[in-house]
């Protein structure tokens, strides 16, 4: 098995509901494994992760595209301002959710 390449990320726990018959299928897969639910969770969320990178990706291409193409003009006034609003409310999400990644490397760092 190949050696891990850099520093894990500290792992974050959540949690949420699912249907009991999803829950019923993720546990006979687990026990099938010899793991937990999560280490199932894991491998399903590791195996779907590189779609989930297009979707950011896609994402942050559709969002250059509506900057470049300037989708406000020869819009009426308060729906221009609407758009413009739009695009700015998702580019600040996006700021602070790059913030909060660096900020939290910054603090696994000196922790």
């Amino acid at each position: 098995m190949p050696k891990r390449i850099g520093k894990r990320d500290a792992p974050r726990s959540f949690s949420f509901r699912m249907p009991g018959d999803v829950f019923d299928d993720l546990m006979t897969v687990a026990r099938i494994r010899g793991v937990d639910i999560s280490g199932v969770l894991n491998w399903l969320i590791s195996e779907a992760r590189p779609r989930l990178m297009e979707e950011i990706a896609q994402h942050e291409r559709a969002m250059l595209t509506a900057v470049a193409n300037r989708p406000w003009e020869g819009l009426e006034a308060a729906d221009a301002l609407r758009t413009l609003r739009d695009l700015l409310g998702k580019l600040q999400d996006e700021y602070a959710e790059l913030s909060k990644r660096v900020l939290d490397k910054d603090g696994r760092k000196a922790a």
